[in-house]
């Protein structure tokens, strides 16, 4: 029998452990603002990846999973579009906008985690600190 975490690729497994822990922190921060969310745990998950793992697309792997909890608010979203009134192509539109919120929002986390995971990087090479390649 082969570990769980063999069937992950290497250059996913950092991503995932670190952009999935920031997931319900995030969620959180939206549960208690009922208006906003707050990317913030996306970026310290990315500032780790990048500080741990020697990978220029561990930012964005990590930012694309932490995003993830955009989706929470979409699914708000969508939730409410049979209650809006208006003609079919009013409702269409609304959820056409979700889709684009989404994307956005989406982006913003992977561009965020990157930048972040590249600050990471910088601060690992400055400390002389050894990183592991690709999640390893």
């Amino acid at each position: 029998m082969s570990p769980i975490g063999s069937s992950i690729p290497r250059k996913w497994r950092a991503p995932l452990l670190l952009g999935g822990a920031s997931i319900p922190f995030s969620i959180v921060s939206y549960l208690q603002s009922d208006s906003t969310m707050s990317l913030w745990p996306v970026v310290i998950a990315g500032l780790v990846a990048g500080y741990l793992i020697d990978d220029d697309r561990v930012g964005a792997r990590t930012g694309f999973v932490g995003g993830l909890a955009v989706f929470w608010i979409v699914a708000e979203m969508l939730l409410l579009v049979p209650e809006l009134t208006g003609p079919w192509w009013f409702l269409a539109a609304a959820v056409g906008m979700s889709v684009v919120f989404a994307s956005l929002g989406l982006a913003l986390s992977i561009l965020l985690a990157e930048a972040a995971a590249r600050v990471g990087g910088w601060l690992a090479r400055r400390r002389g600190r050894s990183r592991s390649t690709a999640g390893a």
